[in-house]
């Protein structure tokens, strides 16, 4: 699987009425269902290589926090207050990112 098939994937669950969100900068989605935001599944290619662009802080910064708000949005654990290894990732990438 590559970068492309992922976001095939994506906009295919997209299409049947799922949320899916991005997390970046890991090759992962993070699927949620509409009618019940504790039906969650995360999506992980593995050994997929992407090429990174650079792109100015303030807009990496600004996918990082979307990034990491909608981990903290859609994920169990986080929803019930627990920490989360996940987004505390996705947190110290978005610190990052801002500068």
């Amino acid at each position: 699987m590559n970068a492309t098939d992922l976001q095939r994937l994506a906009g295919h669950l997209r299409n049947h009425g799922l949320r899916v969100v991005a997390l970046e900068p890991e090759p992962r989605l993070h699927v949620t269902n509409p009618l019940n935001g504790l039906l969650t599944q995360p999506i992980v290619a593995e050994g997929v290589v992407i090429g990174v662009k650079e792109k100015p802080r303030q807009q990496s910064g600004e996918r990082a926090y979307r990034a990491w708000l909608g981990h903290t949005q859609h994920c169990p654990t986080c929803r019930t207050g627990i920490s989360c290894p996940t987004a505390t990732k996705l947190g110290r990438a978005w610190r990052e990112a801002r500068g």
